[in-house]
């Protein structure tokens, strides 16, 4: 049995009856970024028949396992460090959140200031897809006088970097099998290379490119988005994607 990892409009096709998984062989796995997003979407407030729908597929036909439900860089700090674990008590709230959300919905008196903190999200990743965008202009120069430049270990340092930030210590180093990343590493550097030919990042899309932290080697990924099995596909590692483009 094939680990499936789910994008999270996986769970809205689902939920849509656009995706029949009855019956399915391989199980259907959900992580931390899913949950998070199903926990802030705007679609609380302006569609929640169809959030409604998506987290109950998640929850029918939906697996985690092992650190699937570590925020990201905890979850890459595991893989490094297997005795690494992250809190029980956060991940069994997160999860009961979002049931409850599902169940009776956004209570009215909250819901100016969920709409608010909604914005306030939606701000943070219009600021870090400006940033992405604003790097890869002043990078795409020196780029150009290094084509053939892999960038391999400037990536390493950038995922290193945030687990030691999110760990508050120097937990990584390069001594770390990287095959275990393969994925998300071949996708950053494809990203980068189309960064400097005109791709924009999009406030999302910083989630949709760390989610394949989540994907190990035996893994799958599926997702609809054409845009980032087109990624995929040109890094070299469409063997990953369940759904081909």
């Amino acid at each position: 049995m094939t680990d499936i990892i789910c994008d999270t409009n996986i769970w809205y096709n689902i939920g849509r009856k656009s995706i029949n998984v009855e019956p399915f062989e391989n199980r259907l796995c959900f992580h931390y970024l899913t949950v998070g997003e199903l926990l802030s979407t705007e679609k609380l407030l302006y569609s929640p028949e169809d959030h409604r729908e998506a987290v109950s597929s998640l929850f029918s036909y939906g697996k985690y396992s092992d650190s699937h439900m570590f925020p990201v860089f905890d979850h890459i700090h595991h893989l490094y460090n297997e005795s690494y674990s992250y809190s029980e008590s956060v991940i069994g709230n997160m999860l009961t959140n979002l049931k409850l959300l599902s169940w009776v919905g956004l209570p009215d008196e909250i819901r100016s200031e969920y709409s608010t903190k909604g914005d306030k999200v939606r701000e943070l990743q219009e600021m870090e897809s400006s940033k992405i965008n604003n790097y890869s202009k002043e990078i795409k120069s020196v780029m150009c006088q290094f084509k053939k430049h892999d960038y391999t270990h400037e990536i390493r340092e950038i995922i290193i970097k945030n687990v030691n930030l999110s760990a508050n210590d120097n937990v990584m180093d390069m001594h770390f099998d990287w095959t275990k990343l393969e994925l998300l590493e071949a996708t950053m550097k494809e990203s980068s290379k189309k960064l400097n030919s005109g791709l924009i990042f999009k406030n999302n899309d910083w989630n949709d490119l760390l989610q394949l932290a989540y994907v190990q080697p035996g893994n799958q990924y599926w997702t609809k988005e054409k845009r980032w099995k087109r990624i995929i596909t040109d890094s070299g590692m469409e063997h990953y994607l369940y759904e081909k483009l």
